[in-house]
C-alpha cells in the first residue's frame, strides 16, 4: 500500500527550476529549462561554448534518472572502488543539481579499470554521468567541436 502512495506523489516531470551543471576532464555540460550549453576547453584557443537542445522530454527523463538513484541521498564525495587502478591521479567530475530552491553537488573520483560490483553508490552516479554525457554528445554541435588537444597524464 505504501508502494502506490509514494508512486502517486511522484512527479515525472522536472521541476520548473531543475538544472544540472556537469564538468568532466575538459569538458562541461549546463542543462535548465532556459540554458542548455555544452563548453570544451581547447589547448591555445581557450574555451569553446555552444548551444545545444534538450526536448523536455530528454530533460524530464535526465530528472527521472536522477531520482531514480536518490541522488540527493548520495554523499558529497565519492571515490569509485576499484579491483584495478590504472589512472594513478584517476579523474574528477563534479556533477551539481539544482531543484526545488535545493543543490546538490557531488565529486566523483575515478581511478578504475576494473570496478567493485559491490560499489552501488559509484556505479549508480556513473551510470548517470554516462547518460548526459552521450545525450550530449550525440548533438552534431558537439560532435563537430575539435578535440581538447591536452593530454590528461
Amino acid at each position: 500500500m505504501l508502494l502506490s502512495i509514494s508512486a502517486c506523489n511522484y512527479n515525472p516531470h522536472a521541476p520548473a527550476d531543475f538544472s544540472v551543471h556537469l564538468n568532466y576532464g575538459n569538458d562541461e555540460v549546463y542543462l535548465s529549462d532556459t540554458a542548455q550549453t555544452f563548453t570544451r576547453e581547447i589547448s591555445f584557443s581557450g574555451d569553446t561554448t555552444v548551444n545545444i537542445s534538450f526536448s523536455r522530454l530528454q530533460i524530464d527523463s535526465i530528472y527521472k534518472e536522477l531520482v531514480g538513484v536518490n541522488y540527493y541521498a548520495l554523499p558529497a564525495n565519492i571515490t569509485a572502488l576499484c579491483t584495478e587502478r590504472v589512472i594513478p591521479n584517476g579523474s574528477r567530475t563534479t556533477l551539481t543539481i539544482c531543484e526545488n530552491g535545493r543543490t546538490k553537488q557531488i565529486i566523483y573520483d575515478d581511478g578504475c579499470h576494473r570496478y567493485d560490483s559491490n560499489d552501488i553508490k559509484a556505479k549508480n552516479l556513473r551510470h548517470i554521468i554516462a547518460v548526459i554525457i552521450h545525450m550530449t554528445e550525440r548533438k552534431p554541435m558537439v560532435k563537430n567541436l575539435p578535440e581538447s588537444g591536452f593530454i590528461n597524464l
